[in-house]
């Protein structure tokens, strides 16, 4: 099936109505097009630097809360490692290591290498 997107936590963004100024404004509410959405994927492609879409953010707001995807995972795939990347990177900003000593029975993996393992498998799933 080519239309899976996975349903990951972007309940966070403001995008989502949680987090930011006016986030309940812009989520949601209207009827997500596919037309749209695929335009809007092609311009974010065609930009050499990468930069947040609202309607993008709009559709995984949508996709998180409907499991609604309208669009195959294979077009959408592009933006969705960029949106992960940035709020893994947002992420490690706002909680720069070390947090505090490692826990003898938790594995220590650095910020770095585990944002690599999340972004391999990522980008080796095909929906």
């Amino acid at each position: 099936g080519g239309n899976f997107i996975p349903r990951y936590a972007w309940s966070q963004s403001p995008a989502c109505g949680r987090g930011g100024k006016g986030g309940d404004a812009f989520c949601c509410t209207s009827k997500m097009e596919p037309e749209s959405l695929l335009e809007a994927l092609a311009d974010f492609e065609k930009k050499s630097k990468k930069e947040v879409s609202s309607l993008l953010d709009q559709f995984l707001c949508h996709v998180a809360k409907t499991g609604e995807t309208l669009i195959p995972w294979s077009q959408f795939k592009c933006y969705f490692v960029f949106k992960l990347e940035k709020v893994m990177d947002d992420f490690r900003a706002s909680a720069p290591e070390p947090r505090a000593p490692p826990n003898p029975n938790v594995e220590y993996v650095p910020y770095e290498e585990m944002k690599d393992r999340i972004l391999k498998i990522v980008n080796g799933f095909t929906g």
